[in-house]
């Protein structure tokens, strides 16, 4: 510690009067410095030694983390970390501290230096950092080492230099990592690399009854790690650049369920980031399979799965993680969904189908709940079936004698056919299941045809009664003296005036 502190307070003595401190905090995280300090992150030479077997190996991944700032009262506060690395032999090695030579710390403390005069004085250095020297060749081992697992760009990507801080000298610097497009960006290739993936629905199309399809128009979101490039963006001017897309590997993930070809619009560029993330994004109009239940049409929701995954790639090369919550995803597809014709989308659901296999291939699966909007079909279709039939219910009120009931049902039936053929393109056709409301149009229809046969039984009763022969005596004096009183409706007077009647008499 006593000697980082001596060769830092002799590099900083020789640009600035004001006072700077120097020590180590193991409980900085990398990425997250406090409020108001800067960082610098870089990798220099080091050995490492396991306490259990005393192996010793060296490492030119040696991640050094500086935080630091400067205070109004003149002083400086700067804050080290050194990433561990742990013994790749030993079972549950403990991580271990880097040892690094005076050659290197002194490169470290220039560097540094140079960071602050940049941050803290608003000095114009020079851009390039001096390098660490390289003494080994021995492959760097990403599963034991602590900045390969956080996610820190010195240690896990190669470092970009450019000569100055322009968008030209930055794709110059690129070069070299567009040659590797053609491989998984990664220095091991026991190292997965995990992409992170959301989406938002823009729109739903429209569902294919017939052919089970569920058509949506989707905004995918990548978001993976290319090990090969990393910049310091004083030194190259951004953070950030748009480069196109046949220069970097991208992953091959599909849809398991696609059923045709993608017609939305082509996005020839992603972004890179100077710590080695690169975002794609594209939209994807997705007409995909889904098993469609139609029994309830037209008040149905639908359940249709959308599984996002590798073609090729197992589990043990690429990783699927969920970029945003479902929650989010269901939010902000409501907040943006712009066409939804007939159909509205109710939730977004998740499945998680991860194994730890590493022969399989790693997979997202989304379940999509959308509902039919029924107004439509309701005021079309059920409403003017029940006015119909509520018609035909309501002329058993027309006297027989004067009006030719049968000839006004077979007018309602015609009129009710007529009606079914010309709505019959608003009705699912599937041949999994029969929707219910094809069986409540059949039922109208069938009452209206019972309807119009009772109507032609009684007229043709009524016409006939002429012809037939006077009913039996014993037949009139059980209903006077045997039925008629039994029913609780009838009275006495009623009975002694029907006993009374013409009727009765004349039998």
């Amino acid at each position: 510690m006593e000697r980082w502190r001596e060769i830092f307070e002799t590099e900083i003595e020789e640009y600035t009067d004001d006072r700077w401190y120097l020590h180590f905090d193991d409980n900085i995280k990398p990425k997250k410095p406090d409020h108001g300090r800067e960082k610098y992150i870089t990798k220099t030479f080091g050995w490492f030694t396991c306490r259990k077997c005393k192996r010793q190996w060296p490492s030119n991944y040696v991640t050094v983390v500086f935080h630091f700032r400067l205070n109004k009262k003149d002083q400086g506060h700067v804050k080290v970390r050194r990433l561990k690395q742990n013994c790749k032999y030993c079972k549950n090695a403990p991580m271990e501290k880097p040892r690094i030579d005076t050659e290197h710390i002194e490169i470290l403390m220039e560097n540094l230096v140079k960071k602050i005069r940049e941050k803290c004085y608003q000095e114009n250095v020079p851009k390039s950092d001096k390098r660490h020297l390289v003494k080994s060749e021995s492959p760097h081992e990403p599963d034991h080492c602590e900045g390969c697992k956080a996610g820190i760009s010195p240690c896990s990507a190669a470092s970009v230099n450019c000569s100055e801080p322009t968008q030209q000298a930055l794709l110059t610097a690129l070069d070299g990592v567009f040659e590797l497009s053609s491989v998984r960006p990664v220095n091991s290739l026991r190292t997965p690399t995990n992409v992170s993936m959301h989406f938002t629905m823009y729109g739903i199309l429209g569902v294919d009854e017939k052919a089970q399809l569920l058509m949506t128009y989707l905004w995918l979101t990548f978001w993976w790690d290319n090990e090969f490039v990393s910049w310091d963006p004083d030194e190259c001017g951004t953070s950030i650049i748009a480069l196109p897309r046949k220069k970097f590997w991208v992953p091959d993930i599909v849809i398991n369920e696609f059923m045709d070809e993608n017609k939305a619009p082509f996005v020839p560029y992603v972004y890179l980031f100077n710590d080695g993330q690169i975002n794609d994004a594209l939209p994807v109009k997705v007409v995909s399979s889904c098993n469609l239940d139609i029994y309830t049409f037209p008040f149905d929701i639908q359940n249709c799965t959308l599984t996002f995954n590798s073609y090729l790639h197992r589990v043990k090369d690429i990783r699927m993680v969920l970029g945003k919550s479902v929650e989010e995803i269901t939010q902000m597809s409501k907040e943006v969904m712009t066409t939804m014709g007939e159909w509205e989308l109710i939730d977004i659901t998740f499945h998680d189908s991860s194994t730890h296999d590493e022969n399989s291939i790693d997979e997202l699966a989304f379940h999509v709940r959308v509902r039919r909007r029924a107004t439509l079909y309701v005021v079309n279709l059920i409403i003017p079936s029940c006015f119909l039939i509520t018609v035909d219910l309501f002329s058993f009120l027309l006297p027989p004698q004067s009006v030719d009931r049968s000839s006004f049902k077979m007018t309602l039936i015609l009129g009710y056919t007529v009606f079914l053929l010309i709505m019959n393109d608003l009705l699912p056709i599937t041949g999994n299941t029969i929707p219910l409301i094809n069986v409540f149009f059949s039922l109208c229809l069938a009452l209206m045809v019972a309807s119009l046969l009772e109507t032609i039984l009684i007229t043709d009763l009524l016409h006939s009664s002429t012809r037939l022969s006077p009913v039996p005596r014993w037949v009139v004096s059980c209903a006077a003296n045997v039925w008629l009183p039994c029913l609780p409706a009838v009275e006495a007077k009623e009975i002694k005036q029907y006993r009374c009647s013409s009727n009765f008499k004349g039998v």
